[in-house]
């Protein structure tokens, strides 16, 4: 076999295809699911941990810290023991009153502080990823997709110093649809693809290459 033929066999549809299921981490049944405009139970089960599970359990680990830091206070200043602190705050908790109205401003301050921090950690891609979930549907593009990249920078945690770091797209008609480094080096140059994603977050759920002429035709094209 000629060097340019086995280039062409080896980078064809089929291996292309495999090459972004591993990057993407798709499976042919979620390609098909993909295909009949629907969600596949991997890919919902990825949206519900990605939109509710990790928000929701990082907003209840900072629930749980404000709630030991009020029955702190209620133990060390109200001269009670620790079950009775933490009945007392428990009780409050279902009244909706966790801080406290008789607690001190500086107080509640502090209380409030672990759980505001954690809802304002919850990403807004989270809540879309979750409309996504119950509206389980998906929507496609086709055509030659590009690669793009750019530069962003996220404040690191408990410091003002900015980290940049790149991010990857595939592109068309003035779209970016963000994925990951190994899908961006894997997709191919001048290949139609279709490539399914959840319409509100913009995940990209999985990308296949559409036919292409033969390779016969290929070599003859290149000769």
């Amino acid at each position: 076999m000629a060097y340019i033929e086995y280039v062409l066999v080896d980078s064809g549809p089929e291996s292309t295809l495999q090459k972004l299921e591993a990057a993407l981490d798709f499976t042919s049944q979620d390609l098909a699911s993909n295909r009949a405009g629907r969600l596949s139970v991997r890919q919902a089960m990825r949206l519900l941990r990605a939109g509710l599970l990790e928000p929701g359990a990082l907003v209840f680990g900072g629930l749980v810290v404000s709630i030991a830091i009020r029955i702190t206070w209620v133990w060390f200043v109200g001269g009670h023991s620790i079950g009775a602190a933490i009945l007392e705050t428990l009780g409050n908790v279902f009244l909706l009153d966790f801080v406290g109205a008789a607690t001190p401003r500086w107080v509640r301050s502090v209380i409030l502080v672990p759980i505001g921090y954690a809802i304002r950690t919850v990403r807004g891609q989270a809540i879309r990823e979750l409309i996504d979930l119950l509206r389980a549907g998906v929507r496609t593009v086709q055509g030659r997709l590009t690669r793009e990249t750019a530069d962003k920078q996220v404040r690191l945690r408990w410091s003002r110093q900015l980290d940049t770091y790149a991010v990857y797209y595939f592109a068309l008609d003035g779209r970016q649809y963000q994925v990951n480094r190994a899908a961006y080096d894997d997709l191919s140059p001048g290949v139609e693809y279709r490539l399914y994603y959840a319409p509100i977050s913009r995940r990209v759920l999985s990308v296949e290459p559409l036919p292409k002429e033969s390779a016969q035709a290929a070599v003859a094209a290149l000769a």
